[in-house]
């Protein structure tokens, strides 16, 4: 299980890539972006068919974030989640939150490896603040059956 600690320590970060950010409103990777930035993070969208999301100006992949970012946040398709992992070791990006439903036990491995602090198995959403009503009744249950990170 993650603890709480490592993810407070990566909801500290202020420069934060959105890997798998989306233009399309109802989609998860649009939804992150915007919730990120409701919380007063810099944001770097990643999609190489995008030019701006929220008004941010998109990165086309991983090599093209600027130095200044620290950690990212993965929602994409889990096959391609480990190539990514790969690439943000080699960005020396230290802080990485694959959402579930995007993890490999291969892609975990690889960020271990590399020694990324990693958060994997919890939706992002339960731990943005201001929390939205679905993920805060989420969360309340979570912390009820003992569930909710330590």
């Amino acid at each position: 299980m993650v603890s709480l600690t490592a993810i407070k320590d990566f909801l500290d970060i202020q420069h934060i890539a959105v890997i798998g950010a989306s233009r399309k409103s109802r989609k998860f990777g649009h939804l992150a972006c915007k919730q990120l930035k409701l919380c007063g993070k810099t944001i770097y969208p990643v999609n190489p068919n995008a030019d701006f999301i929220l008004d941010e100006k998109c990165c086309a992949n991983v090599q093209s974030l600027p130095t200044e970012v620290e950690g990212a946040v993965i929602i994409v398709n889990k096959e391609l989640t480990v190539k990514i992992v790969e690439e943000l070791a080699l960005k020396k990006i230290k802080h990485l939150w694959i959402q579930t439903g995007c993890e490999s036990e291969k892609a975990v491995d690889t960020a271990v490896r590399a020694n990324i602090c990693l958060i994997t198995g919890e939706c992002i959403f339960m731990y943005l603040e201001p929390l939205a009503f679905p993920h805060r009744f989420h969360r309340f249950f979570k912390k009820i059956a003992g569930k909710y990170p330590n």
